[in-house]
């Protein structure tokens, strides 16, 4: 009645009409016309919540394909921030004795500060802007018009960090880091192309080098074609 999709059905790769175990059926939607269960075949259904604002706040896994039927753990629940950024993922019941899930921390221009997993390992990102919160690429800022142009990403662990440690500022334990150099910015003559991509050596620092050799340099010719690409440790200057 109201042009909601019920069912959607897939041929048989052998002929012979609609396959069964390939039917994908929307079994109910909520008052706002958003679907809030699925199922493929004969399998449990996969079911959404969402909050005032339509956005998808859990979202429980078909048992017996996604999770184990009868288990604790039936899927995850989001949070956001004001600005509608998803700010937390959780799970819904416990799966093994790490939790599950990790959070997310923003800044002004929805730029990404960083996100840490839940487990106790407390695997981390963070990304640096040029000029800006975070991480700096080795030898300062460089061209003023890269400014707040992604600087670096550090990959590392916050197991050992002090709680409450800022999203900008690196990770405890450091596993390796890129950083990043670029030409200008968009609509400028020096065009906003990226000169390079360098694995920072993360052993001066302490920490591992897992990014060792996974850096590149690009060069352009006049028409801001690629020329050619130079792999190692990579140059944020493009030489």
């Amino acid at each position: 009645v109201l042009s909601r999709l019920k069912e959607a059905r897939r041929g048989s790769t052998s002929g012979g009409g609609a396959d069964p175990s390939l039917t994908v059926a929307y079994s109910s939607y909520d008052l706002a016309s958003r679907p809030a269960a699925e199922s493929v075949g004969s399998r449990a259904a996969l079911a959404w919540k969402y909050d005032t604002w339509g956005r998808p706040e859990e979202v429980t896994l078909p048992a017996g394909v996604a999770r184990v039927s009868g288990g604790d753990f039936s899927g995850f629940q989001r949070q956001y921030d004001t600005l509608d950024r998803i700010s937390d993922v959780s799970g819904l019941g416990q799966l093994t004795t790490s939790p599950l899930g990790a959070s997310w921390s923003w800044g002004g221009a929805d730029r990404l500060y960083g996100f840490t997993t839940k487990a106790q390992l407390g695997t981390a990102v963070r990304f640096g802007y040029i000029g800006g919160p975070g991480a700096q690429p080795p030898g300062g800022v460089g061209d003023t018009a890269s400014q707040w142009r992604l600087g670096t990403l550090t990959w590392g662990s916050t197991a050992d960090d002090v709680p409450g440690v800022s999203a900008t500022e690196p990770p405890g334990t450091v596993w390796g880091q890129f950083s990043f150099g670029w030409r200008g910015t968009e609509g400028d003559p020096r065009d906003g192309v990226k000169l390079g991509r360098g694995a920072v050596d993360a052993l001066q620092g302490g920490g591992l080098d897992l990014f060792a050799g996974m850096g590149w340099s690009w060069v352009y010719d006049a028409g801001v074609r690629l020329s050619h690409a130079i792999a190692g440790r990579g140059d944020i200057q493009g030489r």
